[in-house]
Protein backbone atom coordinates (compact mmCIF):
# COMPACT_ATOMS: atom_id res chain seq x y z
CA UNK A 1 0.00 0.00 0.00
CA UNK A 2 1.47 3.44 -0.86
CA UNK A 3 2.38 5.68 2.05
CA UNK A 4 0.57 8.62 0.47
CA UNK A 5 -2.83 8.31 -1.18
CA UNK A 6 -3.35 9.82 -4.60
CA UNK A 7 -6.92 11.00 -4.25
CA UNK A 8 -9.80 11.44 -1.86
CA UNK A 9 -11.48 8.19 -2.88
CA UNK A 10 -8.40 6.18 -1.95
CA UNK A 11 -8.18 8.01 1.38
CA UNK A 12 -11.72 7.00 2.27
CA UNK A 13 -11.11 3.45 1.06
CA UNK A 14 -8.08 3.05 3.31
CA UNK A 15 -9.95 4.65 6.21
CA UNK A 16 -12.88 2.26 5.87
CA UNK A 17 -10.43 -0.64 5.55
CA UNK A 18 -8.88 0.37 8.86
CA UNK A 19 -12.29 0.70 10.48
CA UNK A 20 -13.36 -2.72 9.19
CA UNK A 21 -10.12 -4.28 10.44
CA UNK A 22 -10.67 -2.78 13.90
CA UNK A 23 -14.27 -3.99 14.07
CA UNK A 24 -13.31 -7.44 12.85
CA UNK A 25 -10.23 -7.98 15.02
CA UNK A 26 -10.77 -5.95 18.20
CA UNK A 27 -13.42 -7.24 20.61
CA UNK A 28 -13.38 -4.08 22.75
CA UNK A 29 -14.17 -1.91 19.74
CA UNK A 30 -17.12 -4.13 18.86
CA UNK A 31 -18.40 -3.94 22.43
CA UNK A 32 -18.05 -0.16 22.56
CA UNK A 33 -19.70 0.12 19.16
CA UNK A 34 -22.70 -1.94 20.27
CA UNK A 35 -23.02 -0.05 23.56
CA UNK A 36 -22.71 3.26 21.72
CA UNK A 37 -25.39 2.30 19.20
CA UNK A 38 -27.78 1.21 21.94
CA UNK A 39 -27.07 4.43 23.84
CA UNK A 40 -27.94 6.55 20.80
CA UNK A 41 -31.16 4.58 20.22
CA UNK A 42 -32.14 5.05 23.88
CA UNK A 43 -31.30 8.77 23.75
CA UNK A 44 -33.47 9.28 20.66
CA UNK A 45 -36.29 7.28 22.26
CA UNK A 46 -36.12 9.44 25.39
CA UNK A 47 -36.30 12.60 23.30
CA UNK A 48 -33.04 14.28 24.29
CA UNK A 49 -32.28 17.67 22.78
CA UNK A 50 -30.09 18.02 19.71
CA UNK A 51 -27.27 19.47 21.81
CA UNK A 52 -27.46 16.57 24.26
CA UNK A 53 -27.46 14.07 21.40
CA UNK A 54 -24.40 15.82 19.96
CA UNK A 55 -22.62 15.45 23.32
CA UNK A 56 -23.46 11.73 23.39
CA UNK A 57 -22.28 11.19 19.80
CA UNK A 58 -19.05 13.10 20.47
CA UNK A 59 -18.37 11.06 23.60
CA UNK A 60 -18.96 7.77 21.78
CA UNK A 61 -16.72 8.95 18.95
CA UNK A 62 -13.92 9.79 21.40
CA UNK A 63 -14.10 6.33 22.98
CA UNK A 64 -13.97 4.57 19.61
CA UNK A 65 -11.19 6.86 18.39
CA UNK A 66 -9.11 6.12 21.49
CA UNK A 67 -9.60 2.39 20.94
CA UNK A 68 -8.48 2.62 17.30
CA UNK A 69 -5.45 4.76 18.14
CA UNK A 70 -4.54 2.21 20.82
CA UNK A 71 -4.80 -0.59 18.25
CA UNK A 72 -2.71 1.37 15.74
CA UNK A 73 0.02 2.06 18.29
CA UNK A 74 0.13 -1.58 19.38
CA UNK A 75 0.45 -2.64 15.75
CA UNK A 76 3.33 -0.22 15.12
CA UNK A 77 5.17 -1.33 18.26
CA UNK A 78 4.77 -4.98 17.29
CA UNK A 79 6.06 -4.14 13.81
CA UNK A 80 9.37 -2.81 15.13
CA UNK A 81 10.04 -5.38 17.84
CA UNK A 82 8.79 -8.77 18.92
CA UNK A 83 10.84 -8.72 22.13
CA UNK A 84 9.94 -7.13 25.44
CA UNK A 85 11.21 -3.60 25.90
CA UNK A 86 10.21 -1.32 28.80
CA UNK A 87 9.59 1.65 26.50
CA UNK A 88 7.43 -0.42 24.18
CA UNK A 89 5.45 -1.68 27.16
CA UNK A 90 5.12 1.88 28.46
CA UNK A 91 3.79 3.06 25.08
CA UNK A 92 1.15 0.33 25.06
CA UNK A 93 0.20 1.06 28.68
CA UNK A 94 -0.18 4.78 27.97
CA UNK A 95 -2.40 4.08 24.98
CA UNK A 96 -4.49 1.66 27.02
CA UNK A 97 -4.72 4.28 29.76
CA UNK A 98 -6.08 6.79 27.25
CA UNK A 99 -8.81 4.31 26.33
CA UNK A 100 -9.61 3.78 30.02
CA UNK A 101 -9.90 7.53 30.66
CA UNK A 102 -12.30 8.08 27.75
CA UNK A 103 -14.37 5.02 28.61
CA UNK A 104 -14.84 5.84 32.29
CA UNK A 105 -15.53 9.50 31.47
CA UNK A 106 -18.30 8.41 29.10
CA UNK A 107 -20.23 6.82 31.98
CA UNK A 108 -20.99 10.00 33.99
CA UNK A 109 -21.58 11.89 30.72
CA UNK A 110 -24.32 9.43 29.80
CA UNK A 111 -25.82 9.58 33.28
CA UNK A 112 -25.78 13.38 33.41
CA UNK A 113 -27.31 13.74 29.93
CA UNK A 114 -29.96 11.02 30.02
CA UNK A 115 -30.53 10.59 33.74
CA UNK A 116 -32.98 13.47 33.91
CA UNK A 117 -35.20 11.68 31.39
CA UNK A 118 -35.18 8.26 32.88
CA UNK A 119 -36.00 6.43 36.07
CA UNK A 120 -37.54 2.99 36.28
CA UNK A 121 -40.50 2.97 38.64
CA UNK A 122 -43.15 0.25 38.75
CA UNK A 123 -42.18 -0.90 35.25
CA UNK A 124 -42.74 2.53 33.71
CA UNK A 125 -40.34 5.13 32.36
CA UNK A 126 -41.10 8.46 33.99
CA UNK A 127 -39.33 11.83 33.86
CA UNK A 128 -36.71 12.59 36.49
CA UNK A 129 -35.21 15.98 37.28
CA UNK A 130 -31.47 16.19 36.85
CA UNK A 131 -30.80 17.28 40.38
CA UNK A 132 -32.94 14.72 42.17
CA UNK A 133 -31.39 12.80 45.02
CA UNK A 134 -31.46 9.48 43.18
CA UNK A 135 -29.57 10.75 40.15
CA UNK A 136 -27.02 12.62 42.24
CA UNK A 137 -26.46 9.46 44.29
CA UNK A 138 -25.81 7.45 41.10
CA UNK A 139 -23.38 10.08 39.81
CA UNK A 140 -21.65 10.11 43.19
CA UNK A 141 -21.29 6.32 43.17
CA UNK A 142 -19.76 6.43 39.69
CA UNK A 143 -17.21 9.03 40.74
CA UNK A 144 -16.38 7.07 43.90
CA UNK A 145 -15.59 4.02 41.77
CA UNK A 146 -13.47 6.11 39.39
CA UNK A 147 -11.55 7.69 42.26
CA UNK A 148 -10.90 4.34 43.94
CA UNK A 149 -9.66 2.85 40.66
CA UNK A 150 -7.44 5.90 40.07
CA UNK A 151 -5.90 5.65 43.55
CA UNK A 152 -5.31 1.91 43.17
CA UNK A 153 -3.68 2.47 39.78
CA UNK A 154 -1.48 5.28 41.12
CA UNK A 155 -0.32 3.06 43.99
CA UNK A 156 0.19 0.03 41.75
CA UNK A 157 -2.62 -1.92 43.42
CA UNK A 158 -5.04 -2.10 40.49
CA UNK A 159 -6.51 -5.55 41.09
CA UNK A 160 -10.15 -4.65 40.83
CA UNK A 161 -11.87 -4.35 44.21
CA UNK A 162 -9.99 -7.20 45.86
CA UNK A 163 -7.36 -5.87 48.22
CA UNK A 164 -5.16 -2.83 48.00
CA UNK A 165 -5.47 0.78 49.06
CA UNK A 166 -8.21 1.92 49.46
CA UNK A 167 -11.13 -0.45 50.10
CA UNK A 168 -13.61 0.01 47.26
CA UNK A 169 -16.46 -1.75 49.08
CA UNK A 170 -15.99 0.46 52.14
CA UNK A 171 -15.87 3.57 49.94
CA UNK A 172 -19.16 2.70 48.21
CA UNK A 173 -20.84 1.79 51.51
CA UNK A 174 -19.77 5.09 53.08
CA UNK A 175 -20.89 7.00 49.99
CA UNK A 176 -24.30 5.34 50.24
CA UNK A 177 -24.65 6.42 53.87
CA UNK A 178 -23.73 9.98 52.90
CA UNK A 179 -26.27 9.96 50.05
CA UNK A 180 -29.01 8.69 52.36
CA UNK A 181 -28.19 11.48 54.80
CA UNK A 182 -28.28 14.16 52.10
CA UNK A 183 -31.64 13.07 50.68
CA UNK A 184 -33.19 13.73 54.07
CA UNK A 185 -33.92 10.23 55.28
CA UNK A 186 -35.12 9.71 58.83
CA UNK A 187 -32.53 9.22 61.60
CA UNK A 188 -33.59 5.58 61.85
CA UNK A 189 -32.85 4.93 58.17
CA UNK A 190 -29.52 6.74 58.44
CA UNK A 191 -28.61 4.67 61.50
CA UNK A 192 -29.48 1.45 59.67
CA UNK A 193 -27.36 2.55 56.71
CA UNK A 194 -24.43 3.26 59.02
CA UNK A 195 -24.84 -0.19 60.54
CA UNK A 196 -24.77 -1.82 57.11
CA UNK A 197 -21.70 0.19 56.11
CA UNK A 198 -19.91 -0.93 59.27
CA UNK A 199 -20.84 -4.54 58.49
CA UNK A 200 -19.33 -4.16 55.02
CA UNK A 201 -16.14 -2.75 56.52
CA UNK A 202 -16.01 -5.49 59.15
CA UNK A 203 -16.43 -8.18 56.49
CA UNK A 204 -13.44 -6.84 54.55
CA UNK A 205 -11.35 -6.95 57.72
CA UNK A 206 -12.55 -10.39 58.80
CA UNK A 207 -11.78 -11.85 55.38
CA UNK A 208 -8.29 -10.28 55.58
CA UNK A 209 -8.86 -8.64 52.21
CA UNK A 210 -8.08 -5.17 53.57
CA UNK A 211 -6.23 -3.71 56.52
CA UNK A 212 -7.88 -1.31 58.94
CA UNK A 213 -6.07 1.60 57.30
CA UNK A 214 -7.32 0.62 53.84
CA UNK A 215 -10.88 0.36 55.12
CA UNK A 216 -10.74 3.71 56.92
CA UNK A 217 -9.21 5.47 53.91
CA UNK A 218 -11.88 3.90 51.71
CA UNK A 219 -14.64 5.24 53.94
CA UNK A 220 -13.07 8.69 53.94
CA UNK A 221 -12.86 8.62 50.13
CA UNK A 222 -16.52 7.56 49.86
CA UNK A 223 -17.80 10.16 52.30
CA UNK A 224 -15.67 12.93 50.79
CA UNK A 225 -16.63 12.24 47.18
CA UNK A 226 -20.34 11.83 47.97
CA UNK A 227 -20.32 15.04 50.01
CA UNK A 228 -18.59 16.90 47.16
CA UNK A 229 -21.01 15.62 44.49
CA UNK A 230 -24.10 16.43 46.56
CA UNK A 231 -22.72 19.87 47.43
CA UNK A 232 -22.18 20.66 43.74
CA UNK A 233 -25.28 19.05 42.18
CA UNK A 234 -28.04 18.77 44.76
CA UNK A 235 -30.50 21.60 45.18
Amino acid sequence: MPFKTRNLVESFRYAFAGLWFALRRERNIRIHGIVGTLTVILAVHLGVTRLELAVILLTIGLVLTAEMVNTALETVVDLFTDEYHPLAALSKNLAAGAVLVTAITAVPVGILVMGKYLVIAQGRVVPLKLRSGLLVAIVGAVFVVLLVVAIKAALGNLRGFRGGMPSGHSALAAALVTAIYFVGASPTVVALAIGLALLVAQSRLEARIHSLTEVLIGMIVGIGMAWLVFSLLAV
